[in-house]
């Protein structure tokens, strides 16, 4: 059924759009995220239509230059809301720049869309539950293989919330074993879900 549904719309004019913007590989990968978001909505619930869309949209600026993800973020409005840290960070960067093209280029209007596709790699405190499944989808679709990513599939499937704190510890291991400059609202972050686990813990869950 997933499958159905996402060929259906890449043979659309957002596919082929799409493609204008990605790398096969980076195609792949979108496609694997696209498959994961609508596997967990069948556990989770969430609106398919905002999961797909904003799945197929989260990387939509990664193989662009940080130059021109730069200059699609000054003319989309948004530079003065983003740390001088993360302009100088593509890895960071192209949730940004990936929600302006996603907006004036693709047309979409729906804030919950837009704002997985800005947060999917850094995640926040106030995560709705489609942010919740592109964040998690993203590092978890079937064409990841890295350290620690079958642990991660085993969460998704079973408590949502572990998986995101999950990822988030996981993130935060690598860079600092990497020696990356980690931004301060990622420590808010993981403060914020440890004790969002805590609690779980307490009434049971």
């Amino acid at each position: 059924m997933e499958e159905y549904i996402i060929e259906n719309l890449i043979d659309a004019e957002i596919g082929k759009k799409l493609k204008e913007y990605l790398t096969e590989k980076r195609y792949d990968h979108t496609i694997g995220v696209c498959k994961t978001a609508l596997r967990l909505s069948g556990i989770y619930g969430g609106d398919r239509e905002k999961l797909l869309m904003a799945s197929l949209l989260h990387d939509v600026a990664r193989d662009l230059s940080i130059e021109e993800m730069r200059e699609i973020i000054k003319t989309g409005g948004r530079y003065e809301h983003i740390s001088p840290i993360v302009v100088n960070n593509p890895l960071l960067l192209h949730g940004y720049a990936g929600r302006v093209i996603a907006e004036n280029i693709f047309g979409v209007k729906d804030l919950e869309v837009l704002n997985a596709i800005e947060i999917h790699t850094t995640g926040s405190i106030n995560m709705s539950l489609v942010d919740k499944i592109v964040f998690v989808s993203d590092y978890i679709e079937p064409g990841r293989t890295f350290r620690g990513v079958k642990r991660a599939r085993e969460l998704a499937d079973r408590d949502l919330d572990r998986a995101v704190l999950y990822i988030i510890k996981e993130t935060l291991k690598r860079l600092i074993m990497k020696g990356e400059y980690i931004l301060p609202c990622s420590f808010e972050l993981y403060n914020h879900w440890v004790i969002t686990e805590r609690m779980m813990g307490e009434n049971g869950r």
